[in-house]
């Protein structure tokens, strides 16, 4: 991450700056030496990261950082950019977009009735994390096949249950 340049304008914390940063300003790690095997074995005892200042402010003061459910990670590929676009876009409610446009955010190489077909998968599986995916809008069915052809795709989040 302290590798990774980013290039910015944006505004955090009522202050801007223009140009590059990365996401750390600074990295270390503190270890100890295995004195029994001749001193050659390192064990890590910490980490200390400094946050660059921009993504500080953005923490602290704005409160713009989007946290991830756990089950993120056990994710595939496609449904983690599908969980990223539910979780940025969803912030006021359901969202719906056309399918080409999702297949073009998700980086989805593949052609759109390959993308249907595994976008059906998906929503069938309704394995995204705090989100409902629905397939809309479907068109005639084409002559050779009689499921419908779906052309927009809505976005949910899930209803939280509160407990009391």
């Amino acid at each position: 991450m302290q590798g990774t340049q980013i290039k910015t304008n944006i505004e955090a914390g009522g202050e801007g700056e223009e140009g590059y940063f990365s996401w750390l300003s600074e990295a270390k790690l503190f270890y100890t030496r295995n004195k029994e095997a001749g001193g050659e074995t390192r064990r890590l005892k910490a980490i200390r990261v400094r946050l660059c200042d921009w993504l500080y402010r953005a923490i602290l003061h704005d409160r713009q950082i989007l946290d991830y459910a756990s089950a993120y990670f056990q994710l595939g590929p496609v449904e983690r950019r599908l969980y990223e676009i539910a979780r940025s876009s969803c912030a006021d409610g359901a969202y719906e977009m056309d399918l080409d446009e999702l297949r073009r955010q998700l980086g989805y190489q593949n052609s759109l009735p390959h993308f249907r077909h595994a976008l059906k998968a998906i929503v069938e599986a309704d394995a995204i994390p705090d989100y409902r995916i629905v397939l809309i809008g479907a068109e005639a069915a084409s002559p050779r096949s009689r499921a419908p052809s779906y052309s927009k795709v809505r976005i949910e989040p899930r209803p939280t249950l509160i407990t009391g």
